[in-house]
């Protein structure tokens, strides 16, 4: 049972977040940035590698607003996350393109969001102007509302075409990390010490256990009190049991 609900959790968190991720620091070049994602494809035990552009910002619709995680996202790595892609409730991917929005079932319920809406997204860029510093804001149709089980990521968690965040962030970062999929889950050191080594000081790796140690530390500890705790039960009734047995073969 345990095992059980440690593997539906690592499933849950790796559909959005991916075995590993790469951050990347700024100073790097999409050129450099598409070699260095071609050869952790080439890894033994890599599955697909998508890149992102991540911000912060706040959605808003009918006076109601809530802060999100944007994930700018290509549309052809949108299709290879299996966690999202099966588990839209209403819309489609396939109408992931330009001024469109991605969110969750939470996130949908608390601004009264449906399918179509158009909702206003506001970034912690500016730009200047003759007034002075204006936040950069934008109007998205929300083409797809998402279920993955966890409220985390249903409330908080927004995906977007990579190419609208970063004109809605005004960046010169293309961008910000590789969400790295693996084959197998068992092999997670081994292959992050492989990706580590390929980017040298490109940037920094963390995979799901690193980036989620205190609850698998938590679940750790728990499946081990588990196993004490029925040891004690059936210890106690093996007990009983054989005491009774040796009584009745007494008398």
């Amino acid at each position: 049972v345990m095992n059980g609900f440690r593997s539906e959790l690592i499933d849950k968190i790796i559909g959005v977040n991916g075995h590993a991720v790469v951050y990347l620091y700024d100073k790097i070049n999409i050129n450099k940035i598409n070699e260095l994602k071609e050869k952790i494809e080439n890894l033994d035990n890599v599955q697909f590698v998508s890149k992102e552009l991540e911000s912060q910002a706040m959605l808003s619709v009918n006076n109601n607003a809530s802060g999100v995680v944007i994930k700018g996202i290509d549309k052809v790595d949108l299709y290879d996350r299996n966690s999202i892609q099966e588990n839209i409730i209403k819309g489609s991917v396939s109408k992931f393109d330009g001024k469109s929005i991605i969110i969750g079932v939470r996130l949908a319920e608390y601004l009264s969001i449906n399918l179509n809406d158009n909702v206003n997204i506001l970034t912690t860029t500016f730009n200047d102007t003759p007034f002075g510093n204006i936040p950069i804001n934008d109007n998205f149709k929300v083409v797809g509302i998402f279920d993955v089980g966890m409220y985390e990521f249903d409330r908080t968690v927004a995906f977007m075409p990579r190419i609208e965040t970063i004109n809605l962030n005004n960046a010169t970062k293309k961008v910000s990390q590789l969400e790295v999929f693996f084959n197998n889950r068992e092999n997670l050191d081994t292959t992050t010490t492989k990706i580590l080594s390929l980017i040298e000081n490109e940037g920094r790796v963390y995979n799901w256990k690193s980036i989620h140690r205190e609850l698998f530390n938590a679940l750790k500890i728990e499946k081990k009190v588990m196993f004490l705790i029925l040891s004690l039960i059936i210890f106690v009734a093996a007990f009983n049991l054989i005491s009774s047995i040796i009584m009745i073969v007494k008398d």
